[in-house]
C-alpha cells in the first residue's frame, strides 16, 4: 500500500514578533517594579502602625509618669485620637510621596539605537539619550572617555601623524 502523500510542511516561523518580545519584557518589568512598589509600601505602612501602636501604649499605660517616677496621669482618649489622626495623615503624605518619586524613576526596557545611540520614544520618534534621560528623571549627564576608547583614539592619532596627517580614503566618513 502506497501511503497518500503528504502535504508540503509549513515553513517555519521566523521567530517571535520582536514587538510581541518588547511588550513581554515590559509586562514582566513592570510587574517587578510593582512587586518592589509594594515592598516598600508594606514596609512604610508598618512603620506606621508601629508608630500608632507605640502612642497608644505611652498614652494607655501612661508610661512618661511610671518613666519619671510621677503619679499616675488620666488617660486621655483625646490625646491619644489626635496623635494616631497626625501619623495616619503623616503616613499617607510619605507613602503618596513615595509613590509620586517612584513614577519619576525610569523602569523598563528603552530601546536605543546601536548605531546613533537615540532613543526610541514612539514609533517613528528618536530623541538623544542624554535629553531623553534628564527629561524623564532627575540624573544628569556629564560626559569622559574610557580607557579603551582613549586608547584606540590614541592610536588613530598616532596613525594619522604617521601618514603625513592624511586620513586613510577607508576611514573617512565623506
Amino acid at each position: 500500500m502506497n501511503a497518500p502523500p503528504s502535504a508540503p510542511e509549513p515553513p517555519p516561523p521566523e521567530g517571535p514578533d520582536p514587538e510581541d518580545i518588547a511588550a513581554a519584557d515590559r509586562h514582566l518589568s513592570e510587574s517587578r517594579m510593582n512587586r518592589v512598589l509594594e515592598h516598600v509600601a508594606f514596609w512604610q505602612f508598618l512603620c506606621f502602625v508601629m508608630l500608632v501602636a507605640l502612642i497608644w501604649a505611652v498614652k494607655v499605660s501612661d508610661l512618661p509618669s511610671r518613666l519619671f517616677g510621677e503619679g499616675l496621669g488620666k488617660l486621655s482618649w483625646v490625646d491619644a485620637c489626635v496623635f494616631t489622626g497626625g501619623v495616619i495623615i503623616v503616613g499617607f503624605i510619605t507613602i503618596g510621596n513615595t509613590y509620586l518619586q517612584q513614577k519619576r524613576i525610569l523602569r523598563g526596557f528603552i530601546t536605543v539605537c546601536s548605531y546613533c545611540h537615540k532613543v526610541n520614544i514612539e514609533e517613528e520618534e528618536w530623541e538623544i539619550l542624554e535629553a531623553y534621560v534628564s527629561r524623564n528623571s532627575l540624573a544628569e549627564f556629564t560626559h569622559g572617555v574610557c580607557p579603551e576608547c582613549y586608547r584606540k583614539a590614541m592610536e588613530d592619532i598616532e596613525r594619522i601623524q604617521d601618514s603625513g596627517g592624511a586620513i586613510p580614503a577607508a576611514e573617512r566618513s565623506d
